[in-house]
This record gives structure tokens, sequence and C-alpha cells, in this order.
């Protein structure tokens, strides 16, 4: 809980927003008065980029400070990716002593707003596990080895999950012992992830055949995670490509569609006819990841052509999104992704599609869907029209009825700056 932080203080925390009234109604949190003023701004014509981006920062602003418990660290999670204009929000926040202030001055700390040597000297042997975690991040040098290899035993996941990343961004040798024995053991699937690809980052063909022994046992998710080991460039020159291609030719599923990608990204042409393959067989999502995959040979582009007609909405407007890509098939595939657009089957998935590729004729099906009553197509339409650069467009989404859409609306708002 974070009763000391009261309303007046929250808003004066939310400096270098504007000062324009509208920006003052969205950082106390009023939303049918922000609705109204937006609303208002758009009919005089004075609602534009600089003015939505301002509100925006204020709206993810007070979001974070109006949070608690669960909510408080998932808004935190949605904005991290445009955390650097909320910085005088996160420092506010990691004041606290809750799960939510670890998770800030661990953001701060990311970013480069904390400085490694302060996580340490303030949070070392900190109680509280989420504080403890953000020493374990910043135990990268080479004098915090040791202390870094005692947080891979801490009994709390936070601390281990960010020691195992600290391990990635150390990639040193001396660690390799214990981060393939939490590869091994670690019970905590995101952690283990995190153990494999420190392990493929320290490099050698040791962690590359540890990977292959753990295989048998490794539920498809930590396959997946293996194959993205094997990726690193540091596991692929010393065998993680072998072992990718083993995998590719002798297995099924996903974990074979994601080693096939993998080696179409490092440039290995010999296995596109077992991509063109897994475009045309399988799961929706083994099909998904290939067809998104696929160099656009000819080849390929019949698949993609094939795929456009899929029965499955998803894959067919992934193959028609890629087909615009082709001089000779972009009229065609606009053609069929309108009609989609128009549509009953996944109509707002055609609609971001024609977004992203800049067909502005969608803009005002995007603009009627900001009223949609799915939280879920609100949001799409947001960011389709984001996606068509119309930042203004999107200022109603900033005073949804659903934080979750006002928080993740307003990052994608910032993310234009």
């Amino acid at each position: 809980m974070r009763a000391w932080l009261s309303t007046v203080s929250a808003a004066v925390i939310l400096v270098g927003c504007g000062t324009a009234p509208l920006v003052d109604t969205a950082r106390f949190g009023d939303l049918p008065a922000l609705e109204r003023g937006l609303a208002e701004e758009a009919r005089r014509g004075t609602l534009d980029a600089s003015l939505t981006q301002d509100v925006a920062e204020a709206v993810a602003g007070r979001e974070l400070l109006s949070a608690q418990g669960e909510a408080a660290l998932r808004r935190l999670k949605a904005t991290r990716a445009c955390a650097k204009p909320l910085m005088p929000v996160l420092r506010e926040l990691s004041r606290g002593t809750d799960d939510a202030a670890a998770e800030a001055a661990l953001i701060r700390l990311e970013l480069g707003d904390l400085s490694h040597a302060r996580a340490l000297d303030d949070w070392e042997q900190a109680a509280h596990g989420g504080f403890r975690a953000v020493a374990a991040r910043a135990a990268v040098a080479r004098e915090e080895d040791a202390l870094r290899r005692e947080y891979f035993t801490d009994p709390d996941g936070r601390v281990r999950l960010n020691a195992l990343r600290a391990a990635f961004e150390a990639r040193q040798s001396a660690d390799l012992d214990d981060v393939l024995e939490a590869a091994r053991l670690e019970p905590d699937a995101l952690t283990r992830t995190a153990a494999l690809r420190a392990a493929a980052a320290i490099g050698g063909e040791r962690p590359v055949l540890a990977f292959k022994d753990y295989w048998p046992s490794a539920s498809p998710e930590v396959r997946l995670a293996i194959v993205d080991a094997w990726a690193l460039p540091s596991a692929f020159e010393t065998g993680g490509k072998q072992q990718l291609f083993n995998v590719a030719e002798a297995t099924t599923g996903l974990p074979q569609v994601a080693a096939l990608v993998a080696l179409q990204r490092h440039g290995e042409a010999s296995i596109q006819g077992l991509l063109l393959g897994a475009a045309r067989s399988g799961s929706r999502e083994e099909r998904g990841l290939a067809l998104a995959a696929l160099p656009l040979t000819a080849p390929a582009v019949e698949a993609l052509e094939l795929a456009s007609r899929d029965a499955e909405p998803s894959l067919a407007i992934l193959a028609l999104e890629r087909l615009a890509a082709v001089p000779a098939k972009r009229a065609g595939a606009l053609r069929g992704l309108e009609q989609r657009a128009a549509g009953r089957e996944a109509p707002s998935a055609a609609r971001l599609a024609l977004a992203r590729l800049g067909v502005r004729s969608v803009t005002a099906q995007l603009t009627r869907q900001l009223s949609d009553p799915s939280a879920a197509l609100r949001r799409d339409a947001a960011r389709g029209l984001l996606a068509l650069g119309l930042v203004a467009q999107t200022a109603p989404a900033l005073a949804d009825r659903d934080p979750g859409v006002r928080t993740d609306v307003a990052c994608a708002v910032l993310l234009t700056r």
C-alpha cells in the first residue's frame, strides 16, 4: 500500500507534462472532464500530436501513482518501454517499501537512472526480495562475481532471475557451472530461460552440449528457450548451429519451427524447403511463425497466396500483409485486407494490418472502433491510428474507462515522441 502518496503530491510529481488545463485534468484523474476536454480541443482544432503526448504523459504517470498491489506491478511492466519520460514518477515510486517500489527501482537501474553502486549499497542484503533483486541485477562487475553467484540460489525467485540476467551481461566463465545448474534445476520457466541465455552468452561448446542433454526431459516452453539460446551468436558458432539443424531435421512442433526460423535468420538457405513445409501444415502457431519468417522467394510467395485463402483468419491476414510487400501482389493483397476489414471475421486484425501498411482509408473504421464495447478492440484501434501516424486521433483512448487501455495507449503515444 502507498497511502503516503496523496492526490496533491501525485499531481506535484507529474511535472514536465505541460501547463495546459487539459494536462492538469489528466493529472488529477478526472476522466469525464478529460473526455469532455479532449472532445472540445478536437472540435476547436487545437488537439495536435504535442498536446496529445503531454496528456499521455500525465495519464501514464497518474495510472502508475494511483495503482496498488498487483495492478501497480502490471502497470509498471506495461509502461517499461516508455519509462524514460516517466522517470520523476518512477523515482517517487521507488521511495516506497512494497513490490511496486522495488519494480520501479529495477526499471530505473536498467534505464541508467540508478547507479549499480547505489543499488548494491542500499539493497545488497535487503530483507525485501524485490529490492534484493535490484541489487542482484546490479551485480555485473568482476568484483561482484561471488555475490552474483550467491544470488543464483536465493530463496526469492525475483533475486535468482535478476542475478541470471546480470550473468548474461557479465559473461564471466567462472559463472558457468552455477548457471548451468540453474538451467537444469530452476523450477520457474522464465528464470530457467534466463539461465539458458546466460550460459549461451558465456559461450563455448560446453553449454551447447549441456542444452542437448537437457532437451529430452524439457517441456515445450523450455525447448523453445534452448532453441533461442543455441541461436545466440556466442553459442551458434560453437556448436549451436549443428544442434539447430538437428532439431530442424529430426523433431516436430513449435520448437522445430523455431529452429528453422533461427537458422533462416542466420542466413542458412538450405532449410527453406523445411520452412515452406512448416508454413503449409501444422498448428496455427507453427504455421504463423513460419509464414512470418519466409523469405519472399517465388516458392514462398506461392505459399503465402495459398495461406491468404486459409480458413483461419489470423493466418490469412498475416499472409496478405506479407504479400503486400511484393510489388506485383500488393494491389490484390490490399483488396483482400480491405474486404476482411469490412467483414465479420477478425476485422480489427485486418484494419491493423492495413494501418501498418500505411493505408489511410481505414482511418474512419479505426476511429469508430475507439468506441467499441471490447477493451481489446479499442486498444487495437488506437494502435492502428498510431501506426498511421495519427497521434491526436488516439486521444479519446486516453480517457478510456478501462485503466489497462488508458495505460497501454498512453505508453504507445509516448513512444511516438
